[in-house]
């Protein structure tokens, strides 16, 4: 077995040799650090999500507000969900880690994704004994991509953290376009009764 583990590393190493890893956000060498695709330069330009933020979506505020608080436009929406989380803005290399992974199928991104999981203080407490559901694709979606990148998130994070558990209990009933370019509103419209839960999709639509 030593043999093979060996030879597995050299293997790997060669390749790296031949092919070394670029950085996704700028494309450069990245050095010896903290991420394996992404340069010390691009993992510092990163916007992490501190102690102040919404409690509601999790979007931070730009400054000291003192007390937990919702902010203005989960005062104004009234989301149903009690509570959500961010780890980091979807700007920068933050953002270019995201669609590498969700347009280019980047799966070898899995190993730095959980790095940062790990790298948000007080994350691990918030998840701690939840049910993981990640959103699905519909299916022809699913069959062109080949992958549901919020399956592979919902992997990483509950191999981040003891205790997790990762459930396919929603169903997408119908085809919706893409989100990209449409307003909160459209966006709203867009997916509304595309959903029902599994093993219940004959009786309700999760909207």
């Amino acid at each position: 077995m030593a043999h093979v583990i060996v030879m597995s590393l050299s293997l790997t190493a060669l390749y790296e040799l031949v092919f070394p890893c670029h950085c996704e956000a700028c494309g450069g060498l990245p050095e010896s650090g903290q991420y394996r695709f992404l340069c010390g330069s691009c993992a510092g330009r990163m916007i992490w999500v501190g102690e102040e933020y919404c409690r509601s979506c999790g979007y931070p505020y730009a400054g000291g507000v003192g007390a937990a608080r919702r902010c203005v436009k989960c005062d104004e929406l009234q989301p149903v969900f009690s509570a959500g989380r961010s780890l980091l803005l979807h700007q920068g290399p933050g953002g270019a880690l995201v669609r590498a992974l969700k347009y280019r199928r980047a799966l070898h991104l899995r190993e730095d994704l959980a790095r940062i999981v790990r790298h948000v203080s007080g994350l691990a407490d918030y998840v701690a004994s939840s049910v993981l559901v990640p959103v699905p694709l519909y299916g022809l979606r699913q069959r062109e991509r080949g992958f549901n990148q919020a399956q592979v998130l919902a992997e990483v994070i509950a191999g981040s953290f003891a205790g997790l558990t990762v459930e396919e209990l929603l169903v997408r009933v119908r085809a919706t376009s893409t989100q990209t370019r449409l307003t909160r509103e459209d966006r709203q419209a867009n997916v509304k009764k595309s959903f029902c839960h599994e093993g219940q999709c004959s009786r309700r639509k999760v909207s």
